[in-house]
């Protein structure tokens, strides 16, 4: 499977909150990168456990989650992509944000390394 349809099925995953094909798609040692303008989210992550319990640091704030893949391209091994996350808060309030993603993949279609932009934006 290319590394653009391994990233649009974890996208899909996450929206869905398919916890299972998303472990299976990121690589226990995985190393997540973010922005560093955030106070309560290490600007790094290290290992699927830790993306896992960072990813759903929003939940106390969001009731919905939807990743939108708008612009993806990619080779054997790397994915470029925009995506929008759709957020819904617990007050109903709807919040849309803008990341730019480079994900690296392994061997095993799994993804290894990113580095996303846009995180700030979400509510912590």
């Amino acid at each position: 499977m290319r590394p653009v349809d391994i990233y649009k099925r974890i996208t899909k995953a996450f929206s869905e909150g398919d916890m299972a094909t998303a472990t299976e798609l990121i690589a226990e040692d995985v190393v997540w990168h973010t922005d560093d303008n955030q106070t309560t989210v290490p600007s790094e992550f290290r290992g699927r456990e830790a993306f896992f319990a960072a990813a759903g640091t929003p939940k106390d704030a969001v009731t919905e989650w939807e990743v939108i893949p708008h612009v993806v391209v990619g080779d054997d091994k790397s994915v470029f992509s925009h995506q929008i996350d759709r957020f819904v808060l617990k007050d109903g309030t709807e919040l849309v944000v803008h990341f730019l993603l480079h994900m690296q993949f392994n061997d095993k279609g799994q993804i290894q390394e990113v580095w996303e932009f846009g995180q700030s934006a979400i509510p912590h």
